[in-house]
């Protein structure tokens, strides 16, 4: 899959800025999150777009897709227009989505932005924190129904909604290097040298091109250059 996704990439290109995407909603027993969070937080493209499902073994199926950053899963649109969702993986290579890569790993899908020895991906969540309290990021379960049984999970634990709650909706945007077959977070500078072992030569291209750990283009050339060592 590498020296694919390594060939689109070198076709496609990109350049990206990691978003700071907020909303604030009320939510209640009963609220469908789908229906009050804006679609900007909600899907990552404006609307579905032109894409490809790449199989390792079959043809590659063509429709209309997009990206749920709530629900984590990609989406294509039936003959009827019906939203559906891709559930099956085992023989994905990759989705390609208006000359956006994305990939299939450990049940998430991530972005695939650089292709090489080591892998820039990115993970991007529509989380959903309660105003007002000290936890960690909160997410919603896949149900995306605020009910008795659907809950907002703070720091890993459900919790029923009974009354109005002011909620943060907003989007993370998690850059890793994948390589191995295995994922690692690689969100500063530190993390780059211990994945690529190569603490001089990185600090020579820091100090020359400096680089903006919330600049997808700059993790990407970082990337570009650490794969080159």
């Amino acid at each position: 899959m590498k020296n694919i996704l390594f060939f689109i990439l070198l076709l496609i290109g990109f350049d990206s800025v990691f978003g700071q995407l907020t909303q604030k909603i009320i939510v209640q027993k009963g609220t469908l999150l789908d229906n009050v969070i804006r679609p900007d937080l909600l899907y990552y493209f404006s609307d579905f777009k032109d894409g490809q499902v790449f199989y390792r073994v079959k043809p590659a199926v063509y429709g209309k897709f997009n990206y749920n950053m709530l629900h984590d899963e990609i989406q294509f649109l039936n003959e009827n227009g019906k939203k559906l969702a891709i559930s099956d993986y085992s023989d994905v290579a990759y989705v390609l989505i208006d000359n956006h890569i994305f990939i299939h790993f450990n049940s998430g899908i991530y972005e695939a932005i650089e292709s090489g020895k080591k892998s820039l991906i990115i993970k991007r969540k529509c989380n959903i924190k309660e105003i007002g309290k000290v936890v960690s990021p909160t997410f919603v379960s896949h149900g995306s129904n605020i009910d008795q049984e659907t809950n907002i999970v703070v720091n890993g634990t459900p919790k029923t909604i009974n009354t109005k709650r002011e909620v943060l909706v907003k989007i993370d945007t998690i850059p890793f290097l994948y390589f191995e077959k295995k994922i690692y977070l690689a969100n500063d500078l530190n993390k780059f040298k211990k994945i690529f072992k190569k603490s001089v030569e990185i600090d020579q291209y820091i100090n020359s091109v400096p680089v903006d750990f919330n600049q997808i283009d700059d993790l990407k050339k970082l990337t570009t250059f650490c794969n080159s060592l």
